[in-house]
């Protein structure tokens, strides 16, 4: 079999780039809109007080989704779920809307102690997922572990990023109440 050197297998790889840069700037921007926007943190902070887990991913989804990634899990059975319906993914409506899939799990961690066990936890929940790539839609070789946390998870408890195969395990803490690079470095 020759090597596609410019056609599909460029396109694809190049849509891939995408969704995954569509990924981390809709990461970044929801930290960055938690450290200024109090309507914004406060709502999370409702959910991260209340339902926690199911009410912070469906958020994070919805904030995701305004950025051109439709965000992910994975159900107990394998099958994509939607985060905000908990329902099996309709993949052409989330074609029509998003530049891409992304896989995510969503956990909380109220106290430090918890940090290190959610995103085990988060891991070993991707790492359950099999299938394969959605025609170029899916980000297949990334899959992102979010511990969302009231304040900044200390320097330590973050895992690295790994790789398994082709996949890159992405961990992401999310704050809700950030404290600024500056503050954060005066408490080290």
């Amino acid at each position: 079999m020759q090597e596609d050197h410019g056609g599909f297998t460029h396109l694809l790889g190049g849509r891939q780039e995408l969704i995954r840069l569509r990924s981390a700037r809709g990461f970044e921007l929801l930290q960055r809109i938690l450290a200024v926007d109090f309507d914004v943190r406060k709502k999370w902070l409702d959910a991260f007080r209340g339902k926690g887990e199911t009410s912070c991913e469906q958020l994070g989804a919805v904030h995701l989704l305004s950025q051109g990634i439709y965000a992910f899990k994975i159900n107990t059975d394998g099958a994509r779920t939607d985060l905000v319906f908990d329902e099996p993914i309709d993949v052409a409506r989330a074609e029509q809307t998003s530049e891409g899939l992304v896989l995510t799990e969503w956990k909380v961690a109220r106290a430090e102690k918890e940090i290190g066990p959610a995103f085990e936890e988060a891991r070993r929940q991707v790492g359950l997922y099999k299938e394969g790539a959605l025609a170029g839609v899916e980000l297949a070789g990334h899959r992102y572990l979010v511990v969302v946390t009231e304040k900044n998870a200390p320097r330590g408890t973050i895992p690295p990023r790994t790789t398994s195969g082709d996949v890159v395990y992405e961990p992401i803490n999310t704050a809700i109440s950030p404290r600024t690079p500056s503050a954060e470095a005066r408490r080290k």
